[in-house]
């Protein structure tokens, strides 16, 4: 089954396989576990390490606003 996803957690823990395209090629594919921790290319880096960030300051306004 194929799967478009944009929510980078979902796709982390449901798929076996993950492609990452930029401007309509795709420039990284691999196992979902490869792709979130041995990224090879720099606009698949940028993006992660903004999402990531994002969920960070998100988890961070969670736990202070509790």
């Amino acid at each position: 089954m194929t799967m478009v996803v944009v929510t980078m957690g979902f796709a982390r823990e449901v798929a076996d396989r993950a492609f990452f395209m930029d401007d309509g090629p795709v420039v990284e594919e691999g196992s979902t576990e490869d792709l979130f921790t041995n990224t090879r290319h720099e606009r698949t880096k940028s993006f992660l390490s903004k999402v990531c960030n994002f969920l960070i300051l998100l988890v961070i306004i969670k736990i202070l606003l509790n």
